[in-house]
């Protein structure tokens, strides 16, 4: 997969959530939970074998 068709994926998937978010059928938490486990495929797809450990990120972590 190049960088190209993991932008245009990416670029659907906010297509879809903002769709949901617009028709209200599925509640916030449950649009996200689909949009986590849609990028967590693509970039299984994208980048296979890589590990993400499953750490809390916060403000602190990007400040130095």
């Amino acid at each position: 997969m190049t960088y190209e068709q993991y932008e245009k994926r990416a670029r659907e998937i906010d297509t879809w959530a903002r769709a949901q978010y617009a028709e209200g059928k599925m509640s916030e938490s449950k649009i996200e939970r689909h949009v986590e486990a849609m990028f967590d495929n693509l970039d299984n797809e994208y980048m296979p074998g890589r590990y993400v450990p499953d750490l809390a990120q916060s403000y602190s972590d990007f400040m130095e």
